[in-house]
């Protein structure tokens, strides 16, 4: 019985990667199976990947338009695009002189057929998944329940008060 093996890919892997992943870093210090700059485009011919983990390395990307369609080009038709950013209302966000942009609730939207508020790309993405991370404070609770009742009235009127600290969501290829 010939069982393949999902080929998953680890963009920005540091030193967090899971058995099985292949680490992709620029930093020599990482435990990146391969070191490239994601600049210069992925490393891989296209369709060979079941799914591309991107936790928080997003943030850190000269040019997120181009690595979301490299990532399209290397995964495989209905492949899964895990993504972790930090949340724009978060301090730690801003704390990170490395980082070059911010995510809210919407901004991966731009990729997401049926959504698309502007076309800067040709790539399209569905939905699978899509929830902030909070603390489990009460702060944290309390930010939750307002989301949970009004994502936009939270994000405009609330979220700094009762930040999230994460975004986390899955994309699928179309």
């Amino acid at each position: 019985m010939n069982m393949e093996i999902p080929v998953i890919i680890n963009l920005g892997c540091g030193r967090r990667k899971a058995p099985g992943e292949i680490g992709v870093d620029c930093y020599p210090g990482s435990n990146a199976d391969i070191l490239a700059e994601f600049s210069e485009g992925l490393p891989f011919a296209d369709k060979v990947a079941e799914k591309v983990v991107c936790s928080h390395i997003l943030e850190h990307v000269p040019d997120l338009v181009l690595l979301i369609e490299e990532i399209h080009r290397v995964l495989v038709p209905r492949g899964i695009l895990f993504i972790e950013v930090p949340y724009f209302a978060h301090p730690d966000s801003f704390r990170d002189p490395t980082h070059r942009r911010f995510f809210t609730w919407g901004s991966f939207d731009y990729f997401v057929s049926g959504i698309r508020p502007a076309e800067y790309t040709k790539v399209v993405f569905s939905y699978r998944s899509r929830e902030l991370i909070f603390s489990k404070s009460l702060w944290g609770i309390v930010g939750k329940l307002i989301f949970s009742l009004s994502p936009r009235r939270y994000e405009k009127y609330y979220s700094r008060i009762f930040p999230a600290n994460a975004l986390r969501i899955e994309l699928q290829s179309v």
